[in-house]
């Protein structure tokens, strides 16, 4: 027996894996709302109401089984009530009567559906008219009370769609608007640090001897006229950093 959150988990991956699949640009381009409102629309489910232009009926009715003793056919027969519980009619409204609330599950299966009408069918205990029945009174309250849980369900489950995916589709937009504002790859970034007078170390990301070569080297480097400074430092006899010809 499937639960609605089973139901709403399952659409709401199958919600997220088709998001997943789209380009970038593409996504980027797609309106957040409306995107989630088709989304709503496939997976949401209709609440379950009653139709108050009609009324609830029960009428009796005759059942049997049949089963075989020694090769010989016979039949086991009993009277039963038969109680219809009008509801609107909606598209998909069998999968709204199908799952079942966290809290029912290990319970029998919900009841029939049958032309806008919830079908349940009880023992008769021989009152004479079906619906004043102590079993079918009691039992269209418990209906009742099923149906109102599984409505708080499905309506905490139609908003979680609308939710969960709308917050997906704007997280994975910022995540590429971020993505894209960085550089691409690590000759950008080599590039940039060259443009500044040195050099990437890509494994260690610390400068190297040949930064340092690549700041003397380089006219618009302050180091450049310091290393010009050194050497005619060490080419004046008169200096103490003079190391001779």
């Amino acid at each position: 027996m499937i639960s609605y959150s089973e139901y709403y988990a399952t659409r709401i991956r199958e919600a997220k894996w088709k998001i997943e699949r789209l380009s970038d640009d593409d996504l980027l381009q797609i309106n957040t709302d409306e995107m989630v409102k088709s989304f709503a629309e496939k997976y949401q489910l209709p609440l379950i109401l009653k139709d108050e232009t009609r009324s609830i009926t029960a009428e009796p009715v005759n059942r049997r089984s049949v089963y075989e003793d020694d090769g010989d056919l016979d039949f086991r027969r009993w009277s039963a009530i038969r109680v219809s519980y009008p509801i609107k009619h909606f598209d998909k409204i069998e999968e709204s009567l199908r799952y079942t609330p966290v809290s029912q599950i290990g319970l029998e299966a919900f009841e029939d559906y049958e032309k806008g009408s919830i079908i349940i069918e009880l023992a008769d205990r021989g009152c004479a008219e079906p619906l004043k029945n102590d079993l079918a009174l009691g039992t269209i309250g418990d209906l009742e009370e099923k149906i109102l849980r599984k409505n708080q369900e499905i309506q905490s489950g139609n908003r979680s769609i609308v939710n969960v995916l709308t917050n997906f589709i704007e997280n994975m937009k910022t995540a590429i608007r971020n993505d894209m504002s960085k550089p691409k790859n690590n000759q950008e970034q080599r590039a940039k640090k060259e443009d500044e007078g040195g050099d990437w170390d890509d494994d260690r990301h610390e400068r190297s001897p040949n930064d340092d070569r690549s700041d003397t080297l380089n006219p618009n480097n302050p180091a450049y006229d310091d290393a010009r400074d050194n050497r005619a430092d060490q080419l004046n006899p008169n200096n103490p950093s003079y190391q001779g010809d």
